[in-house]
């Protein structure tokens, strides 16, 4: 028999909309233009791993914590040093919480990682996190953080989006 989950209930971030959800994910910060609603996270990921997510090889981005204020479900790849640019976006198709060991069990085959990268990078962590990978765009353009103005910083694991920054990144990568 196999023990209980460790971590939170599984998160599934569902493709319908319903106004629960809409609300959950609903946040705003204060700009010194106004208000703007965070609806997309930048994620920094190893370039090695980067390329493998866009060349399909890997369906699944692993983390130790969540993004949870995803209002439209996009993320954005940020391939780190020596790349250091924003290089695709996709779309997070859910987000499952169990013990490293379980998720590997049950996506290591989609992870695009080595099994004792895998283990390593999650330590004695008890609960990680899995975010599928849905439909992805690449860019045309690589956008550097820094075009995007507002004193944008690369993040060390993530960091939240606003819909001017979204539509930005957008409009550089050659997407609009």
């Amino acid at each position: 028999m196999e023990a209980a989950n460790p971590c939170w209930t599984n998160i599934f971030i569902h493709r319908r909309r319903s106004s629960s959800s809409s609300v959950h994910f609903n946040h705003a910060e204060k700009r010194s233009s106004g208000w703007a609603t965070l609806t997309g996270v930048l994620l920094s990921i190893k370039p090695k791993y980067a390329s493998e997510i866009i060349g399909g090889q890997k369906k699944f981005e692993f983390r130790k914590r969540p993004p949870r204020r995803v209002r439209n479900r996009r993320a954005y790849i940020y391939a780190t040093a020596p790349v250091k640019r924003v290089v695709a976006s996709f779309v997070i198709d859910g987000i499952v919480s169990n013990s490293p060991k379980v998720l590997w069990r049950d996506f290591g085959p989609a992870a695009g990682i080595d099994e004792s990268s895998f283990f390593e990078y999650f330590g004695e962590r008890k609960c990680g996190f899995a975010i599928r990978i849905g439909s992805l765009t690449v860019f045309k353009k690589p956008v550097a953080p820094e075009d995007l103005g507002e004193r944008l910083v690369a993040p060390q694991s993530f960091r939240y989006v606003d819909d001017v920054q979204e539509e930005r990144l957008e409009s550089l990568g050659g997407l609009r």
